[in-house]
């Protein structure tokens, strides 16, 4: 056993003297040191080429979760693009709707009680290059929020109606909303 240790330190020091090359003098000294003191005491080199052993394996382990968290990105990628094209489905689905709903309601005349239904109140969404398309889309800022409404019914059962659609459509935070003269007041 002490026999095979030496033979490889000899031939670790061969490689090193004839890969060494390039280094320096005081390099090459350093390494023929420690490969005599890798002689003298061959458990301690065994030690050495055992703890490399140990981290081989943990690299290996480290690769494979590597590529395990690499695959779950994949697949949440995926989940969150299908998310996007689902938004996008509802979001021409209600466009549709909307798009209905102009010629039966009247959305321009904001005298009297009016009734519409607000789908959002939001801060960094701003929808309003839309509004030449859709014509009974709504907004109103207010401090740095917009509040987007659908609508301008004439009564609140036809407003409550289109809410339980939108509602249907997976905008769960609809709700209606009671304006006067095109200002909007509390329930």
């Amino acid at each position: 056993m002490k026999y095979n240790i030496i033979a490889i330190c000899f031939t670790f020091l061969f490689c090193n003297v004839m890969l060494a090359q390039d280094l320096t003098k005081a390099e090459k000294k350093s390494l023929k040191k420690e490969l005599r003191t890798y002689l003298k005491d061959p458990i301690k080199f065994k030690y050495l080429k055992d703890n490399l052993a140990v981290k081989d394996v943990i690299i290996k382990e480290q690769l494979n979760d590597l590529s395990e968290v690499s695959t779950e990105k994949k697949e949440l990628s995926a989940r969150l693009n299908a998310a996007r094209d689902s938004i996008g489905f509802y979001e021409n689905k209600l466009a549709k709707y909307v798009s209905a709903q102009v010629s039966s309601v009247s959305c321009r005349d904001d005298s009297g009680l009016k009734y519409r239904v607000q789908i959002g109140l939001y801060k960094d969404f701003d929808i309003t290059s839309f509004f030449s398309e859709i014509k009974v889309l709504n907004f109103e800022q207010i401090e740095g929020e917009f509040r987007y409404t659908i609508g301008n019914f004439t009564t609140e059962n036809d407003a409550e109606l289109f809410k339980a659609a939108i509602r249907k459509m997976g905008i769960k935070g609809a709700f209606v909303s009671y304006y006067l003269d095109g200002e909007r007041i509390p329930k």
